[in-house]
């Protein structure tokens, strides 16, 4: 009778059990486009089909607005770039710098939403290819010290990774430009940890409060104690950052660092995942 309990209660208990895995994978990637499925009982099977079709038709209604959104943002190029064209030829040289200044953050306002569209969407169709961590990231901190933003990295001579390149470029971009704007010292660190990749943007400035930590990552969510706030943009960096991360199979985590400042840590999967074509090697 033990064992004949212990079988059933496995036989019914294991179903849930990987539901409740599959519903923890997938819901861990807001991109995801894995659908559940857990197998067993047939009220299991029904519920696995039911949030299967749900999670279609929610996917469905996000691809459209987003070609909408998209469609819209490269209709109002055209009218911008005919008004810049007559202010330009304006004879007021005031009024023209004011109008101008105003018409290049509109501009800037579309090309932000439009990317950030773009890679919470479809993100950067290139292959993943192998690249050198070490290098990238040298490159990246020589660049903005060429335009007088002091980067330092450290970390191995060499560390080679399974991703797209410029997509990772872009978002560690975002982290560095978001400190830029609080800190005096920003670090670039790649290191290893536990079986992972970790690429830390490091500063300096006043950090963040728990709950801005986790408010940050909306997209447009500006505050005046948000650290994007002063740089005058949509509050959208931080949010293109996290889909790029989720896209190579990583994420991005924000911790405190002692005594003062703020952390922002890229973590990237050193072996590829089983289910995806991503990984560090």
């Amino acid at each position: 009778m033990l064992l004949l309990s212990y079988y059933l209660s496995h036989r019914l208990t294991r179903p849930l059990i990987e539901f409740a895995e599959d519903a923890e994978r997938i819901s861990g990637h807001q991109d995801s486009q894995e659908l559940f499925k857990a197998d067993g009982a047939s009220e299991v099977r029904s519920l696995r089909d039911s949030l299967n079709i749900m999670q279609m038709r929610i996917r469905d209604m996000a691809e459209k607005r987003t070609t909408m959104l998209r469609s819209l943002g490269h209709d109002l190029r055209t009218p911008l770039t005919r008004l810049r064209m007559r202010v330009e030829r304006s004879r007021e040289p005031e009024l023209r710098q004011t109008l101008l200044r105003d018409i290049s953050m509109l501009a800037t306002m579309i090309d932000e939403t439009m990317a950030y569209l773009k890679t919470s969407s479809s993100g950067d169709a290139s292959p993943p290819k192998k690249v050198d961590l070490s290098s990238l990231l040298q490159t990246i901190a020589s660049h903005y010290a060429d335009v007088g933003v002091p980067v330092a990295f450290s970390g191995p001579s060499r560390l080679v990774c399974m991703c797209q390149p410029r997509n990772l470029t872009r978002a560690i971009s975002n982290l560095i430009d978001n400190a830029s704007w609080v800190s005096q010292e920003i670090e670039l660190v790649l290191g290893e940890d536990d079986g992972s990749i970790f690429i830390d943007v490091r500063d300096d400035g006043p950090g963040l409060s728990d709950d801005l930590k986790t408010q940050v990552f909306e997209p447009f969510f500006k505050a005046d104690t948000a650290r994007a706030a002063s740089s005058g943009g949509l509050g959208l960096g931080l949010s293109i950052a996290r889909s790029i991360a989720y896209a190579q199979g990583g994420r991005l985590d924000l911790m405190d660092r002692a005594p003062r400042g703020l952390v922002a840590r890229i973590t990237l999967p050193k072996q590829r995942p089983a289910a995806s074509a991503r990984g560090c090697v």
